[in-house]
């Protein structure tokens, strides 16, 4: 097969896949589809997107969706899902040009025969078939499979469909599949697995994620932990690949092997029991509710910070400036629902945004900083009162002299301006695994059990993760008052058996006595 090559780096591939011809603006051009296809203006198209996710969930329950039925009916039937995707994979290319990686990863496995499972509207297997792949996309929603369609054809594209609702799919026939963002989606997500596998080649592959977890925009996400995913992988014929480049990502990638009866058995039984909430407990609070990630509630005080300064440090600037210490590739994880829209919403607030980092790869890789530096918080590159507020995530950890970065701060901030640091608590579970583990084991053991390569983990030192010590060094630096919230932290080890419920069991202990909670959130001010 003749693949067309990617000359390009992964946003400006995305970008160019999904363009209509003639078309050089992403979401002009997909609101231009949106319009043809369903006999609207541009502006009516902009709106239905605009409304899009308030609509799915209005959708969503207008109608019980306890039983796996309830939940087809859903997609069934549902129009404003179309809407809400290719707005989706318009506005927010970052997070979604991580579907181009998956096709190069596909290429250098000479892979030609592609399944796109849970295919949606369809962007994948554009992608997939601007690039030479045959093209196969599978769904249980008819509206976006119709849509898929008419985008396939509209750009001269030969594709096979498949609704799951009237076929099954065709046995042994793929040598590569994605599932992305569709396994959060299945109440059982054993069944989609298994005909999945069947579809499957003897050593194709499958790259999928499982964004699971509790989130208010969409409560179609019914899987709330990805252990349904874990206890039947090996059980339908799956063995996992190391792809760390696609790991970074969130992605999960297996390969379809042959087992005997006897093995498909047995991994049954032991992943069923290994990852049972005997061993791996669902990420609950003292109360039985979902925890909120520290990050949210960072981010949701950075916002509420960034508004509520009127000025910049100069009269005639309307709008606070904003210094990022440590600010890594991106101000908001990936992870996080939504994070390329609220990113650009934070950085609309601020007259600038400003960031440092000793790493200089990951601030070539953040886009979001619109005045960047290699440099250590011990010397920052500014004058004395160039900012209204600072903010770290995760960094002060890592600081091994955080008095020094403190004062460098305090001098960088004007009168009155606002420090924002999140990092550890000293007596969090995790914590006290680092400290007891030597520097020199962590990129190692990080590596393995998290999404982050071993490039992206640093020393730790947790010379500022005491309240107490933070107190002392926040008045020795000049602060003139601060307010420390010891912040409840969800499980972030629920896929590793065992110690999944250590952690779950500390952090239920956190929930009644906050000395013991994951997070510090440090807000003070500069005197």
């Amino acid at each position: 097969m003749n693949f067309q090559p990617i000359n390009l780096d992964r946003a400006a591939a995305w970008r160019e896949a999904l363009l209509l011809p003639g078309e050089t603006d992403l979401v002009e051009s997909s609101l231009g589809e949106l319009a043809e296809y369903f006999g609207i203006s541009r502006g009516e198209a902009r709106q239905q997107c605009l409304d899009a996710l308030a609509e799915s969930k209005r959708e969503w329950e207008a109608a019980p969706r306890r039983t796996p039925e309830q939940i087809k009916d859903f997609y069934r039937s549902t129009r404003s899902y179309i809407f809400e995707h290719v707005w989706w994979h318009a506005t927010d290319v970052e997070t979604n040009s991580a579907n181009v990686e998956i096709l190069r990863y596909a290429m250098s496995r000479e892979a030609h025969a592609y399944l796109d499972f849970g295919s949606g509207v369809g962007a994948n297997a554009i992608l997939f078939a601007h690039h030479g792949f045959q093209v196969t996309l599978a769904d249980i929603s008819t509206p976006m499979l119709e849509f898929a369609r008419w985008r396939l054809q509209r750009r001269g594209m030969k594709a096979t469909l498949i609704d799951l609702n009237q076929q099954a799919l065709p046995h042994g026939q793929f040598d590569f599949a994605t599932a992305v963002d569709v396994l959060e989606h299945l109440p059982r997500p054993k069944d989609e697995l298994k005909q999945i596998s069947l579809a499957m080649k003897e050593g194709g592959v499958l790259v999928f994620n499982c964004r699971v977890g509790e989130e208010d925009d969409h409560p179609m996400h019914v899987l709330k932990t990805a252990n349904p995913v874990r206890q039947v992988l090996r059980a339908c014929g799956f063995r996992q690949l190391e792809a760390d480049h696609l790991r970074q990502l969130e992605l999960s990638v297996v390969e379809r092997i042959s087992q005997k009866g006897w093995e498909t058995w047995g991994h049954a039984v032991y992943d069923g029991v290994r990852y049972s909430r005997l061993f791996t407990p669902n990420a609950l609070n003292g109360n039985g509710k979902p925890v909120r990630h520290p990050q949210r509630v960072y981010f949701e005080r950075i916002e509420a910070l960034l508004q509520s300064e009127p000025r910049g440090p100069q009269p005639d600037w309307p709008r606070p400036y904003w210094l990022d210490v440590g600010c890594g590739r991106h101000l908001i994880p990936q992870w996080i629902g939504g994070h390329a829209e609220w990113e650009a919403k934070l950085v609309a607030h601020a007259g600038l945004l400003a960031g440092i980092d000793p790493d200089l790869a990951a601030l070539r890789d953040n886009a979001s900083c619109q005045l960047k530096s290699k440099a250590d918080a011990i010397a920052l590159p500014f004058a004395d009162g160039s900012f209204d507020l600072v903010t770290s995530n995760m960094v002060f950890e890592h600081v091994e002299n955080p008095m020094a970065s403190l004062m460098e701060i305090r001098r960088v901030l004007r009168p009155d301006g606002r420090l924002l640091v999140l990092t550890p608590n000293w007596l969090d579970i995790v914590t006290i695994a680092a400290r007891a583990v030597p520097n020199r084991f962590h990129p190692a053991i990080v590596s393995r059990i998290e999404t982050r390569g071993a490039a992206d983990v640093y020393p730790t030192y947790f010379r500022f993760n005491r309240p107490r010590t933070v107190e002392a060094c926040l008045r020795e630096a000049g602060f003139k008052q601060w307010r420390i919230e010891q912040i409840e932290h969800p499980d972030a080890y629920s896929h590793v058996p065992v110690a999944a419920r250590v952690e779950s069991a500390w952090h239920r202990a956190a929930h009644r006595w906050p000395a013991l909670r994951g997070a510090l959130l440090i807000e003070a001010e500069a005197d």
